[in-house]
């Protein structure tokens, strides 16, 4: 009858993750870009200001590693997207004249789109007035020099200006991510699948920048409203947990009318095709909806792999996927989720207990359905009826707990003296709680140093690989007040990106009072003169 539910799975994982977050995202230097020559060492130095610069700044690295340490400490394992992002903020402008040249050079700006004007008319213009005034006379100019020049009035469109343009990093969620069976790794894998939900407006938009085609053929087999074919138990079961979704009683009555609104599933396909049957095969990025192929072509990235990462803090031997947390102290929760969900049970019938009745005793049933101190039940015969209480629970179901616990703690290292909290089964004495706390250490620095292998090191050289592509003017960066300015030359060359977290799932505090000890003892030790 109890709806408790042990919390241990989220404990563990949250009592983990300020040490991971301290190794990965605090004040020490972690990502170390390595130069394979000697005349790479000045870049080297550069690349990894840019690199923790881009991250933590332009990406958010923070909540994004935060999202993506703790994805994969739930789910064995998780997947971090990248790629190189272009915003751009569409301005509209009117001019009422325009010369020729001007308007000229505004038909060949790619930023300038949806360029029109109402009238075109000649007019006497100097050709040494940049603006081509008509007024020559007023500045000297003899008739000789005067020309005929076309002037457009009433000119309008819009201006494309360039907002953002840097890498971007997007933790996938896991029912969202397709991958083929037989791989090892995200980079080896044959084909990667990566779903998202989009807008018939959001597909009308990059049809305009020539990013995708065929829309109005994903528009017409489009039916009313919400039509996701993609099944997903996960994000199912997350919305209907959402107080706030189950609140809001959302239906798509709304999008049904209106077209952009429309919400379709989009799948990108990252794998090699053999698309000149010669047999070689190249990499390609498929993009598709509603059975329609919106874009095709090679890979848009130079390194030439998907562009995902995946993280395992714990790695299964042989596997793809790793081992989670929920898969780790997922039974010992059940354990004692259904040990407590009895106890609590027990506590209820003991408080409010049930009764013997006779029936020919005429007891008010009533009153004693629906007790309350002071109330009078009424009887024809004294000892006409008389309570039942249940025996309570002997010590064997808190031992049950409790070994469970200690299960739970060996498995995962995440002890109560990690916590700050006290156990009469665990030594007391300094020496005792040094010894569990090293133990502790050693299993988050091993989990700390698997993340960084297995996610952050091929992270930060997939973001050096964009940059070396797609950065192609001076940038500045301002790191600690003085500005950085880092030139597409200074990304030139290789290099290698190395993750060191050193000793930072440690307490920092405790090795001071160590070294602290140490030099008392010395101090101890040397003679006054």
């Amino acid at each position: 009858r109890s709806e408790f539910t042990s919390s241990d799975v989220m404990n563990c994982i949250e009592w983990i993750m300020p040490d991971m977050m301290k190794a990965f995202a605090g004040s020490r230097k972690v990502i170390a870009v390595i130069p394979r020559g000697a005349e790479d060492v000045k870049k080297a130095e550069k690349i990894e200001k840019l690199l923790n610069w881009q991250f933590m700044h332009q990406c958010q690295g923070f909540l994004t590693l935060q999202a993506w340490i703790k994805a994969g400490l739930v789910y064995g394992i998780s997947h971090i997207k990248t790629g190189w992002d272009e915003q751009y903020a569409r301005k509209g402008f009117a001019q009422p004249e325009v010369i020729e040249p001007e308007f000229m050079r505004m038909m060949e700006d790619d930023s300038i789109e949806s360029l029109s004007y109402l009238d075109v008319y000649e007019a006497p213009a100097a050709p040494q007035q940049a603006q081509g005034m008509p007024n020559a006379a007023a500045y000297g100019v003899s008739p000789a020099q005067i020309e005929m020049m076309r002037v457009y009035t009433d000119v309008q469109g819009e201006q494309k200006i360039k907002i953002y343009s840097g890498p971007k990093l997007e933790v996938i969620a896991p029912e969202d991510f397709l991958i083929d069976p037989e791989a090892k790794d995200v980079d080896s894998a044959r084909f990667v699948i990566h779903r998202v939900v989009r807008t018939i407006s959001y597909l009308r938009e990059k049809e305009r920048d020539g990013v995708y085609s065929n829309i109005d053929r994903v528009v017409k087999l489009s039916s009313d409203g919400d039509d996701s074919e993609y099944d997903s138990t996960e994000e199912s079961a997350r919305l209907l947990d959402s107080a706030a979704y189950s609140a809001m009683s959302y239906s798509g009555e709304g999008e049904a009318q209106q077209i952009g609104r429309r919400r379709v599933d989009v799948f990108e396909w990252w794998g090699e095709l053999d698309v000149e049957g010669d047999g070689r095969t190249d990499s390609y990025l498929v993009v598709m909806c509603k059975d329609t192929i919106i874009r095709m072509e090679r890979n848009p990235y130079a390194h030439g792999k998907s562009p995902f990462v995946d993280l395992l803090p714990i790695p299964d031997i042989f596997s793809y996927e790793g081992i989670g947390y929920a898969e780790l102290a997922g039974p010992h929760q059940e354990v004692k989720t259904a040990v407590i969900k009895q106890m609590l049970d027990n506590a209820s019938f003991t408080n409010n207990q049930m009764w013997e009745v006779d029936e020919t005793a005429g007891v008010d049933v009533d009153a004693l359905a629906n007790p309350f101190p002071g109330k009078v039940v009424f009887t024809n015969r004294l000892g006409g009826f008389k309570a039942i209480t249940p025996a309570q629970l002997d010590g064997s179901s808190y031992n049950l707990i409790e070994f469970a616990q200690g299960q739970l703690e060996q498995l995962t290292g995440v002890t109560r003296y990690n916590q700050g909290l006290d156990s009469k089964s665990l030594n007391k004495t300094a020496t005792g709680i040094s010894a569990i706390m090293d133990a502790s250490n050693k299993r988050k620095e091993l989990i700390a140093r698997t993340i960084a292998e297995t996610g952050l090191r091929k992270l930060f050289m997939k973001m050096l690989q964009l940059d070396q592509q797609f950065v192609d003017q001076n940038i500045v960066i301002r790191l600690f007040n003085e500005p950085l300015e880092i030139s597409p030359d200074d990304l030139a060359g290789n290099f290698d990106v190395s993750v060191d977290i050193g000793s930072s799932v440690t307490d920092d505090d405790t090795q001071v009072q160590q070294l602290y000890t140490v030099l008392q003892h010395i101090y101890s030790r040397i003679k006054p003169v």
